[in-house]
Parts: structure tokens; sequence; C-alpha cells
């Protein structure tokens, strides 16, 4: 059976920057079932069951006017317009002070403008909302960069444009999306799209023309500096030598970001933050001696040395897959980033207050403390990266995780290309 994922890297070209695009928002996109499928044995739970979405919502916004009858609540009147329980309590979050969403009322209106998703047609992402209620002001809240609602100024219309921007390179590629017009937001994905792409060079021959075909969700009226303006990456292409290369910006169900070749080839890149306030690695990852045991082994991981107590930082939003002592390990957590990605924190002194096995944990979140349990000289962390079951080296810039979609998650994402392609060309 052949695997759908496996580790790979990058060409070096463009690898210190790989991984500086925004993190994933929202967007217009197809989904597979992510990390779980292979060619012979398709997901069944995903893959076999048809889109029931029409062609003309692909790729589109759609607005959405709810009425609350008696005995609606917000949350449920969001439900009801398949508005996900994530986006729901954003928006309460978003309320903050400023209205108390307890009380709407029958008669209050909800204006909200909605992206379908692929995979579940009963879900659809909100993109802006605006509460009209008899009992105060219009209140407006709109999906910002980081895909969390925020406050608007009220009666504000928005617009979803697809705008597309050519260019030559004549040397430095961002320089030249830059002079093209392209935000620096989504120069930084372009990069990286054409990163993953071995056929395109790492420095790509003068003269090469590109294109870039991009969303930009703004406030009418208001420019570039529009409240809440979210630009992201749809896809982008590189002629070079007389051939297209054309690469697709593709969010997972999980919202990771990865990017697609027409075929259904492509990486995913793994952006893994600090884990300690350490700049001392004591052993890197590769062959030595290993201190206690005085014998050559392999380290499939990183040793930072930092005083006992010293915090450690969770590299990644996940979840704590387990907790305690592991032998030579000493104390160690796990947290699960996805299906495919893990890392792996030993040694440790202690476990940060409350945490246990199934808790949620954020990026940068303090998950634990150094210290020098199990099998170690001194106080240090010990930190692996597990991709697909097998240790990686934490180290490297240009880790991804690679993309082969088959079968009906294939034909998906080619009627998706379709899509896009055909309202790229009528604008």
């Amino acid at each position: 059976m052949t695997p759908l994922m496996a580790i790979t890297f990058l060409n070096a070209g463009w690898a210190t920057q790989a991984f500086a695009s925004n993190t994933a928002i929202p967007l217009i996109r197809p989904s597979f079932s992510s990390f779980s499928l292979s060619r012979s044995e398709p997901d069944l739970r995903d893959l076999d069951a048809p889109a029931v979405v029409s062609s003309d919502d692909l790729g589109g916004t759609r607005k959405v006017v709810v009425t609350l009858k008696k005995g609606d609540t917000l949350n449920s009147a969001l439900t009801a317009a398949g508005v996900s329980a994530t986006a729901q309590a954003s928006a309460i979050t978003a309320l903050g002070d400023l209205y108390d969403p307890m009380q709407v009322s029958t008669g209050d209106e909800l204006d909200l403008t909605m992206r379908p998703n692929l995979r579940n047609p009963r879900i659809s992402h909100l993109m802006a909302m605006t509460l009209r209620s008899k009992n105060q002001p219009d209140l407006t809240l709109v999906t910002g960069p980081d895909g969390a609602l925020r406050t608007a100024v009220p009666d504000q219309a928005w617009s979803v444009d697809v705008v597309s921007r050519t260019g030559s390179i004549s040397g430095d590629v961002l320089k030249d999306l830059a002079s093209a017009q392209v935000p620096a937001s989504v120069a930084r994905e372009v990069q990286t799209a054409f990163e993953y792409d071995p056929a395109i060079p790492s420095r790509p021959k003068k003269g090469s023309r590109f294109t870039v075909v991009y969303e930009s969700a703004v406030t009418a009226g208001s420019g570039s500096r529009g409240l809440g303006q979210t630009q992201r990456l749809r896809y982008a292409s590189l002629v070079v030598r007389g051939r297209e290369h054309r690469v697709y910006r593709y969010e997972t169900n999980a919202g990771a970001v990865a990017f697609v070749n027409p075929q259904g080839e492509g990486v995913m890149p793994i952006r893994l933050g600090k884990v300690i306030d350490s700049k001392e690695m004591t052993s890197g990852w590769g062959w030595r001696i290993h201190p206690v045991l005085k014998r050559k082994i392999f380290h499939k991981g990183l040793d930072f040395r930092a005083p006992r107590g010293t915090p450690v930082y969770a590299a990644e939003d996940g979840v704590v897959s387990q907790i305690g002592w592991r032998g030579n390990y000493g104390r160690l957590v796990t947290i699960a980033h996805s299906a495919a990605v893990s890392t792996n924190y030993a040694h440790l002194n202690g476990f940060a207050p409350g945490l246990h096995e199934g808790s949620r944990v954020k990026k940068g979140q303090v998950v634990a403390y150094v210290g020098h349990s199990g099998l170690a000289t001194g106080n240090h962390l010990y930190y692996e990266v597990v991709v697909n079951g097998k240790q990686v080296d934490p180290g490297r810039r240009d880790l991804g995780v690679k993309i082969d979609l088959a079968g009906s998650s294939l034909n998906r994402f080619q009627t998706y290309v379709a899509t896009i392609s055909d309202q790229t060309t009528e604008q």
C-alpha cells in the first residue's frame, strides 16, 4: 500500500522564509480527510460521500438574513443558519461587553456573509455578521486575518473580490511580487507555494512570467486600510522556459495550509514555534556518545540546557496525548498537533497545573518545566518532532508533510480548480 503522507524536505533556495505566511483563516476550498488516505484504501467516511454543493456555490459567498423567532437564542439562530460552533464562540467573544447575547429578542435580524464548506454543506464559514436589534444600535463583526471575528463599524458593506496580478522575474522574487502590487502576506504564500515544487528552480530564470490570483475581503469604500481586510492566495503560476507551473492554496479540515498542484500533489509545511527560552543546544540531531550510557547512539531530537524550572512551551496548537513518567525519558509530555505530527518534551521537572491527557493547548502555552528526570546527567529539555510515527530533525526549517490526493478527494479538488479558474476568466 502506497501511503499518501510522507516526510519531505523542500528546495533549499527559499527555505528560510518558507514558513512566514500567516495563520490559516476560513477560505473557500475543497476539503479532504487529512493524514488518513491511501490510494488503495480511501477513507469512505469522507471521500466516497458526494459533495452536495452546486457549482454556482463553489468559491462564492452567500448572504443569509435570519429573523429571530420566539424562543430563539443567538446560538440557536446561528446553528440553524449553518454556522459552526467555533465561529459561534468567536462571535460571542467578539461581542464582549458591547452586547449581551442573551438580550436578543423576537424580530431581531442577523445579516450573515457565508462561505460553503465542500466537505459538509450543512456547515459554512462565517465571514461577517451584522446584528440588527431593536434594543440598541447595529453591531457588525468581521473575520480578521487570524480567522477570529472582531467588531467593525456598523452598516459598512462587505465585499469579497478576486484579484489577479501578473509580472516577471528580474531577480528577487518578493520584490518582483511587490512591484506587481501583490500584498506582502500573499507574496509570502506565493514564495512557499513555488518552493514546494521540485520542478521550479530555486532561482527562476529572469523574464519568467508569474500570475497571482487572490481573494481580498474589504469594507466597501475603505480602500486598502479597510477594517477587517483579509487577503488570501487562491493560486499562483510561474512560466519557466515555456512550461507553466501552477500551485493552489489548499486548506485542510484542521485548518492547516498546503500547496497543491493541479494533479493533487503537494506539501503541507510544518510550522513549529520555539519551545524554550534557551539558545544553548547541547546535543543536536545525529550520532553521539550518550553521556550516561557511554556508547554511540543516534540522538533523535534536540537537547537544550536550562535551569531547573525553566518554562517549556507548546510548539504548536494541539492536544495532550500522553503525560507522565516514561522510563528513560523521565517526565514526558506528548502533544498531537494533527494525525501526522506530534512533539515530545522529556526529562521534565513537572507539568503545568491542570494539564492532563486530552487537554487542548495553544502555541506558546507553558506545558511543563525543565528538570533532569529519567536518564539524564543534568537539567535540560529533550525535544522531539514526530511525523507519521518517525522522529525527524526538529532543526530543519524546510520540513513538510507530503500530500497526494486520490479518488473522490482528487475529484473534489479538481472541481474546485475548474470553478475558480472559470471565475478568474470571467473577471
